[in-house]
């Protein structure tokens, strides 16, 4: 049976991959909880990659593998590039690791390749030959050893500068594999649940959230919300820019307050309201004339 874990696959889909894994951790600077348990569940598309950033990442981590095994350990083993692994007791996860082969002890080890632009936080990587990666890319990795049984991982980072080529080595821990499996498969336990969208967690969840809902079930429809999140939505609306973070998470919680309802209430009194734009749905402030009749007439 072939297996495809390209991004948008229906393989991919329903099953969680080590890419996935910061996100639903709530540790990645690309996803967020939400948008990865709206992508399993299908209920929106996954975002289209930029052409030259993936010509770039793969072409990098391409040579890095090179390097790795030709030039810094010729006398090591490799065994496979490019490796798709599945594992019958945990039918929910994959991965594709970049390499894997055996050390000059016999120890088995994967090769994980990142390529880092010259705008990367480069102060979230220790010193080479330690353990010090990326959050996002620990976590990656760590899930890969626990899915492999693989118990060691050389990550070859890649730039920011021409030909500069760094490696660090993750041992796998069975505390903190066992504690992630955990915590992805009860994740994943979700995805069955309606109702069990994460919460908005980032500015980036307004444009998920208005995916998800978009359709308006009624036209007079209303959903009732915290007052907090109406201070919130118009006091960004006047101090922020049109694309501020406070802004777009306040649409984003609201957003998901409010479902397939068109318009948001507090005390009954309609303050913002959801309209089609796109693939998705836009949030606009809302002038209730109901209120504007009354506060005339007073």
């Amino acid at each position: 049976m072939t297996i495809d874990l390209s991004p948008g696959s229906a393989d991919w889909q329903t099953r969680i991959t080590s890419s996935k894994v910061p996100a639903i951790l709530g540790a990645s600077p690309y996803s967020t909880p939400a948008e990865v348990w709206a992508l399993m569940r299908g209920a929106i598309e996954s975002k289209p990659i930029a052409r030259e950033l993936q010509i770039r990442g793969e072409t990098d981590e391409t040579k890095a593998v090179r390097v790795f095994w030709e030039v810094l350990h010729p006398s090591w083993t490799k065994e496979a590039d490019g490796h798709l692994w599945l594992n019958d007791d945990h039918p929910w996860a994959a991965a594709n690791t970049d390499s894997h082969g055996v050390d000059e002890w016999g120890r088995r080890i994967i090769v994980e390749a990142k390529s880092v632009g010259r705008n990367s936080k480069l102060d979230e990587w220790g010193q080479e030959g330690t353990d010090q990666v990326p959050f996002q890319h620990w976590l990656q990795v760590l899930f890969q050893m626990w899915l492999t049984g693989i118990d060691r991982t050389h990550v070859v980072r890649v730039g920011p500068y021409t030909d500069e080529v760094r490696v660090y080595v993750v041992d796998y821990s069975k505390q903190h594999g066992e504690a992630l499996a955990d915590k992805l498969h009860a994740f994943y336990a979700t995805l069955a649940d309606d109702d069990a969208c994460p919460e908005p967690s980032s500015p980036a969840d307004r444009a998920v959230f208005s995916r998800i809902y978009t359709r308006i079930d009624d036209p007079d429809d209303e959903w009732e919300v915290a007052p907090e999140l109406r201070e919130r939505f118009e006091k960004a609306h006047p101090e922020a820019k049109r694309w501020s973070d406070e802004l777009n998470l306040v649409k984003a919680e609201l957003l998901a307050a409010m479902g397939n309802a068109r318009y948001a209430t507090v005390d009954g009194v309609r303050f913002a309201r959801r309209q089609k734009s796109g693939p998705g749905m836009a949030l606009y402030q809302h002038i209730d004339r109901r209120e504007s009749v009354n506060k005339s007439a007073a």
